[in-house]
């Protein structure tokens, strides 16, 4: 597991019911802007460190912080840990703005997203309140569509579908989820660091949470929603294509689709036999190596 090579600040802030721990990296070298890190789902903060050393050290200050009901964050309750639409969008515009706010009055964010994270930065390009102030989008393995060893079933679905819809309180129940660390990584090291995790109520989420991660990254492929996405955006999504977690496959349709409507900057890059965690994978060199090289073929700090 890599170690941090760069100085942060670490700071909590509250908003709506909860006190999100958040931490800044600093850049070294000359300045090209900020990127926003949006983690995946009950994700490990050291699988990023690899990935923030390569981008403070290009130039990049980097932010990252936890959401909602995951990591360290504190909710007031467990209704107000749950990450579902109702308030993850709100969510990510109090922690957009707060970033914004400490850039100079021109300058645009980067956002980086994986996998939960990597679908979300995805939506707030489209229908985020900040969209405007976005300079590139860059998204890891992110959960447009499961993959046929990981999705359920329709009866499945329509089953939590109907009980969030018609039981409200049903929503914060919160279920097990299943973990298969051979998804992950194929690195032995970062499976048994997995399994090693020490607390396993940690995988364990809500229902409204489950229903809204199939939808959100089910209506990225609807045209109607996509092409609310600004074709002048530079959008790129990077995917193993041996992920057992979500389908590269529809990463690849959603860039298609892009380019269809016009986005001349969407691109998607591909790493042969990587699993999900690309954070933490043989190949995650080539893979940090791709977005530092896309984030500086777009970056206008101060413009």
């Amino acid at each position: 597991m890599e170690q941090l090579q760069c100085t942060f600040q670490e700071e909590s802030v509250e908003f709506e019911h909860c006190v999100f721990p958040t931490y800044l990296y600093h850049h070294s070298g000359a300045y090209k802007g900020r990127v926003v890190i949006v983690h995946g789902y009950r994700d490990l903060h050291e699988f990023y460190f690899g990935l923030i050393n390569v981008l403070t050290a290009g130039g990049y200050d980097v932010f990252f912080y936890f959401m909602r009901g995951e990591g360290t964050s504190k909710p007031a309750s467990n209704s107000y840990a749950s990450n579902d639409d109702s308030r993850v969008y709100k969510d990510m515009d109090f922690i957009i703005k707060r970033n914004l706010d400490q850039l100079q009055p021109a300058e645009k964010l980067n956002l980086f997203g994986h996998s939960l994270g990597g679908a979300l930065v995805l939506c707030y390009a489209a229908i985020g309140t900040y969209k405007d102030r976005l300079r590139c989008v860059a998204s890891c393995a992110p959960l447009i569509e499961l993959a046929p060893e990981t999705g359920v079933s329709l009866v499945e679905e329509w089953a939590l579908r109907t009980v969030c819809h018609f039981v409200p309180p049903a929503r914060y129940i919160r279920i097990k989820t299943p973990l298969r660390v051979e998804f992950l990584s194929t690195l032995p090291e970062i499976q048994q660091h997995i399994l090693n995790r020490e607390s396993t109520s940690q995988l364990r989420g809500t229902l409204v949470e489950a229903r809204d991660f199939v939808l959100r990254g089910r209506r990225l492929l609807h045209q109607d929603f996509y092409s609310q996405i600004s074709t002048e955006l530079p959008v790129a999504i990077f995917h193993g294509d041996d992920d057992h977690i979500n389908d590269c496959r529809a990463s690849q349709k959603f860039i298609d689709g892009l380019q269809k409507i016009g986005n001349k900057h969407a691109q998607y890059h591909e790493f042969k036999d990587g699993r999900h965690e690309l954070l933490a994978e043989f190949c995650s060199t080539d893979f940090f190596d791709g977005v530092l090289k896309f984030l500086d073929a777009n970056s206008g700090a101060g413009q």
